[in-house]
């Protein structure tokens, strides 16, 4: 960590394309002389600066500035000292100081995925979605060891669950804008009314 460090731009997370990122918390503008021309300039100077390997998520960036303010496993003492007594005050000042960290994060507009790729999101979109892709087959494979497959109205839902795994997969695949991936949920209520239908034929 660094502190009270000039720099370029006005920006939260700073690129330096070598596979590592400055991220710069409390920035502020000052008027200094430069040293040249004699005349004022306006510089940015940002209050603490962590250096962090690329992707720079959020966990990455929690993780350098703990490590900068609890050196030497002073984290993880606060963390046992919390698993004892959860009203331990090095562990309360510990998850205060953890939870500042997420708060400035998200001021500065970094979320979870914030620094992940198009790829990575989509990826990550598919596997979250294959747990509900298990559920089904799983409800699908029970209603038809209790009814056989000659059901209609089952073998029905079980087509309509199929359609829609293909359906939400093909969506996933087809994104091309990476804030457009970053906003497709797999809604709980949709998910929830499938496994409603799969019951009576449970019972």
């Amino acid at each position: 960590m660094q502190k009270n460090v000039q720099i370029n731009a006005d920006v939260f997370i700073e690129d330096l394309k070598t596979g590592h990122s400055y991220v710069n918390f409390d920035r502020r503008a000052e008027v200094v002389t430069d040293e040249q021309t004699g005349q004022p300039r306006n510089v940015i100077i940002t209050a603490e600066q962590y250096r962090v390997t690329n992707p720079a998520t959020r966990a990455r960036i929690i993780n350098a500035v703990i490590q900068a303010n609890y050196p030497d496993g002073e984290d993880t003492a606060a963390l046992r000292k919390g698993i004892v007594d959860a009203t331990n005050s090095e562990f309360i000042a510990f998850n205060n100081f953890v939870e500042a960290i997420k708060a400035k994060c998200a001021s500065e507009g970094v979320g979870e995925d914030i620094s992940l790729t198009l790829d990575q999101v989509k990826a990550k979109l598919l596997k979250e979605f294959s747990v509900t892709i298990n559920k089904f087959t799983l409800l699908a494979t029970r209603a038809r060891l209790i009814n056989g497959s000659g059901n209609a109205q089952l073998e029905g839902l079980i087509a309509y669950t199929n359609q829609v795994r293909e359906t939400t997969v093909t969506a996933i695949n087809s994104f091309s804008d990476l804030r457009v991936a970053q906003r497709f949920r797999i809604r709980a209520e949709d998910v929830a009314a499938i496994e409603a239908q799969f019951q009576p034929f449970l019972f």
